[in-house]
């Protein structure tokens, strides 16, 4: 899938592989991550950096 445009008269294309030779992005599943409760971040910060 890209998308593609015009930014400033210049004609870019977005896409995945575009986007992986600027950054590497994570394409874990969801499940693998750990989101810390709102409590957590608040009273254990020192273990949520």
């Amino acid at each position: 899938m890209k998308l593609i445009g015009t930014v400033n008269g210049v004609n870019v294309e977005m896409s995945y592989d575009s986007l992986r030779r600027i950054e590497k992005f994570d394409r874990k599943p969801t499940h693998q991550y750990i989101f810390p409760r709102l409590e957590d971040l608040q009273f254990k910060h020192q273990d949520h950096p």
